[in-house]
């Protein structure tokens, strides 16, 4: 039997996100107020799973001493593979509709995935006195592993930052009400 899969978005609202993503609501108005987040139609704001996902990175930036404007881009570049690490931990996903074997589950999230090339790690060089930073897109690498950031730090890097993307959406998952996300599922017509 064949089927079609569709993905349920789930909205979050203000209370939900900052129990999944560790960002107060005041903190959420204060960062909107400051034009870093989007401002909710008719004064109410709901957020994705994506979105969630970017407050925890900001948060984790920011914490981690980078300016709140820089640390909103640098979070927007880090929330896909924040989003896929976490439809990889247990629970995260729900599948209603028509009925899936475990197997066939996982064949379809693993298509999803991709694992393999999945980076896990942010690395954002501090700048030094002596060397202009150009911004901090310009200046955030992704890496699979922390071998493969040793191996690139003859660039010169001495200090910096570095972000485990996959613990944090396991942070996520930690505090969130799960599902987080669904897919629903039908019997493709016209065949059996």
């Amino acid at each position: 039997m064949e089927f079609d899969i569709y993905r349920e978005p789930r909205d979050f609202t203000a209370g939900e996100a900052a129990v999944a993503s560790g960002v107060s609501p005041a903190l959420q108005r204060d960062w909107r107020r400051r034009g870093l987040l989007e401002e909710g139609s008719g004064g109410w704001v709901r957020y994705s799973l994506s979105e969630v996902c970017e407050l925890a990175m900001m948060k984790a930036f920011s914490d981690g001493g980078v300016s709140v404007k820089s640390a909103g881009a640098l979070a927007r570049f880090t929330a896909d593979p924040i989003h896929t690490f976490l439809e990889m931990l247990p629970g995260v996903v729900a599948f209603t509709g028509e009925e899936l074997t475990p197997e066939e589950q996982r064949a379809f999230l693993a298509d999803h995935w991709a694992e393999e090339s999945l980076s896990r790690y942010i690395f954002t060089p501090l700048p030094d006195k002596d060397r202009d930073a150009s911004g901090p897109l310009a200046d955030s690498y992704r890496f699979k592993s922390l071998a493969e950031i040793e191996e690139k730090a003859g660039r010169g890097w001495y200090f910096g930052l570095i972000f485990d993307l996959k613990a944090l959406a396991e942070e996520i998952h930690a505090r969130a009400e799960l599902p987080l996300v669904t897919y629903r599922v039908e019997k493709r017509e016209g065949r059996t």
